[in-house]
């Protein structure tokens, strides 16, 4: 997912997120960051939050993470 996507997509990513979970995978979620992006860490890492909160029963197997290309975190059922 991207830093500032739309409300479709946004909206899009939360459905297949609860569909692989509710199958009993789990879910890898990363946000690329790319420039300036790169500065604002705590609101991408709000964003990410809010969009955990938007799953309904998804728990964080590992807390979200710095990565090479942004954030990312791993969710679980």
């Amino acid at each position: 997912m991207g830093f500032k996507m739309g409300e479709h997509d946004w909206q899009l990513r939360i459905n297949q997120a609860a569909q692989f979970l509710g199958e009993g995978n789990k879910v890898r979620l990363e946000m690329r960051l790319r420039g300036r992006e790169k500065e604002r860490l705590s609101q991408a890492e709000g964003k990410l939050r809010k969009f955990i909160a938007a799953l309904s029963g998804a728990k964080i197997e590992d807390d979200v993470t710095r990565s090479p290309r942004g954030l990312a975190v791993l969710l679980t059922r």
